[in-house]
């Protein structure tokens, strides 16, 4: 009938209705239940960035205290009255308390950048951005400062070995100029500086080397005594380059000599071997006459004169040759 249609249609009409209710009311607990899932996230994400950012701000605290514990120890070597072995004592714990903080700072800023990483992209992390950058440039900074306080500890040991070895040859002049200022009235008379001479370079100074370094330099105090040193060193060499020199042209002159002799019994022998040829020669003329025997006779005084004649000649060559031998 119409009124059972009329009812089915305002059934339906009210199921359809009922239905776009309930959808609309599951959306919204769907859009609800999203809201609360991102906040949930969002908090998380926070919460972790926060932890993240406190731990690294303990570490930049750890930075900063080991920054200060090595600008203490480079304090240690700056003092301008320390003794040398002390500054050299301070420079080494200083330079070992910085190695050590270099270490930390590497460590440190590794563990940073870790952390940053771990944040990722999130709002929270952005907004910390500026925070963690700041956290970097403090570690940059110290670690800068620690390579300072380093390096001025290398040169402060360096200069001061410098010094302690300048204090300790100083000390060893002292040693010697007191052992030789017998009288012990702080400077050094003639005899003291002629002792000194010979007992520190084995040199026996000429009394006129002795009065020239008196005059330039008497009264001869310590403050005097490393001018002492060279012109006795200087005074000894001079000595010993004239005697080298001298020795030198005595083996010159040595030779120069040889060398004539050589010369002259050069000149004697050719001069004899000269000789030794025109006896020879006068030899060979004697015996000319002896060779033709055979031709015709000669007489017999004059073949017996001939014959003493040759023996003569070749006697006289033959001491000529023992002569130049």
């Amino acid at each position: 009938s119409q009124a059972d249609k009329v009812t089915q249609e305002a059934q339906q009409t009210l199921e359809q209705t009922q239905k776009r209710i309930d959808d609309i009311n599951r959306k919204r607990e769907e859009e609800e239940q999203q809201k609360i899932e991102e906040e949930r996230r969002r908090k998380e994400e926070i919460d972790k960035v926060e932890g993240l950012v406190k731990a690294m701000i303990e570490e930049v605290k750890e930075v900063e205290a080991k920054v200060e514990e090595v600008k203490s120890k480079g304090a240690g070597f700056e003092g301008k009255d320390l003794a040398p072995d002390d500054i050299i004592k301070a420079a080494n714990e200083a330079q070992e308390v910085g190695e050590t903080a270099r270490s930390i700072l590497a460590r440190i800023s590794e563990s940073l950048a870790d952390k940053q990483s771990d944040m990722g992209n999130s709002d929270a992390a952005w907004k910390a951005k500026r925070e963690i950058a700041d956290m970097h440039s403090k570690v940059a900074s110290g670690r800068r400062e620690i390579d300072t306080v380093v390096a001025a500890a290398g040169w402060a040991k360096q200069k001061a070995t410098r010094k302690a070895t300048a204090l300790q040859k100083e000390k060893e002049r002292r040693d010697v100029f007191s052992k030789h200022d017998s009288d012990n009235d702080g400077k050094l008379n003639r005899n003291e500086v002629a002792a000194f001479s010979k007992a520190e370079f084995d040199f026996e100074m000429s009394g006129e080397v002795l009065d020239k370094i008196m005059r330039k330099l008497e009264p001869i105090a310590f403050e005097k005594f490393r001018p002492l040193f060279q012109k006795v060193a200087i005074a000894r060499s001079e000595v010993k380059a004239r005697a080298v020199r001298a020795e030198r042209e005595k083996k010159r002159q040595e030779l120069e000599a040889k060398k004539q002799a050589v010369q002259k019994v050069a000149e004697e022998a050719e001069s004899l071997l000269t000789e030794v040829d025109t006896c020879l020669g006068k030899a060979e003329s004697e015996a000319r006459p002896l060779a033709l025997t055979g031709q015709g006779e000669l007489a017999a005084e004059a073949l017996k004169e001939a014959a003493s004649a040759v023996e003569a000649a070749i006697g006289e060559a033959r001491a000529l040759l023992e002569k130049a031998a």
